[in-house]
């Protein structure tokens, strides 16, 4: 797709960003050890989350995000989210470019997603270095949509100060993956 990656503002999640980091920090144990696995440690999933309002704040954002989409990118027929959960990104994380439907187990993800929770970090930037290397700073409360494929290769550049909280998520065509909330 021509317009993409595609930033907008997530009019759910700047309304709620505050209060979804304050959950994160008060169930901090729910990410686990951090571990050799790049993941391990970094990540809660929504079917880990115990308060059911920040629950229905990720249903609606859930549902924002897709109507969004599928307006501004003129999607014509049903798209699926097949996961979303909280990411920490802490001093020292990077993630170098990828796609996210090449070369891993996940080749239905049309589209990847980051929803920035805060901006009160250094370091963390997503990137695209096959889009001019255009940087998308965080700034809580927006959204970054990009196709899964290599035309939207991404990463994120080093963290060196602070935690870089994000909301990650897929989406796909393929209703088979649609995760429910």
């Amino acid at each position: 797709m021509e317009n993409m990656p595609l930033l907008f503002e997530n009019k759910v999640i700047k309304a709620h960003s505050e209060e979804i980091i304050n959950y994160i920090k008060q169930h901090v144990e729910d990410f686990g050890e951090l571990g050799e696995d790049y993941w391990k440690g970094r990540q809660i999933y929504m079917n880990q989350v115990r308060d059911p309002h920040i629950v229905q704040i990720m249903r609606n954002h859930k549902d924002y995000m897709l109507e969004e989409f599928v307006k501004l990118c003129e999607i014509d027929k049903p798209v699926y989210v097949d996961s979303l959960h909280f990411v920490r990104w802490t001093e020292g994380y990077e993630l170098h470019p990828h796609a996210d439907a090449v070369d891993n187990p996940f080749p239905w993800r049309d589209f990847g997603t980051v929803t920035f929770l805060n901006e009160d970090f250094e370091g963390g930037v997503l990137y695209y270095p096959n889009k001019d290397n255009l940087e998308v700073p965080a700034k809580a409360g927006y959204t970054a949509i990009h196709t899964g494929g290599t035309d939207c290769l991404h990463g994120v550049s080093k963290m060196t100060k602070g935690v870089r909280y994000t909301i990650a998520s897929f989406i796909t065509y393929n209703q088979q993956y649609e995760f429910k909330l």
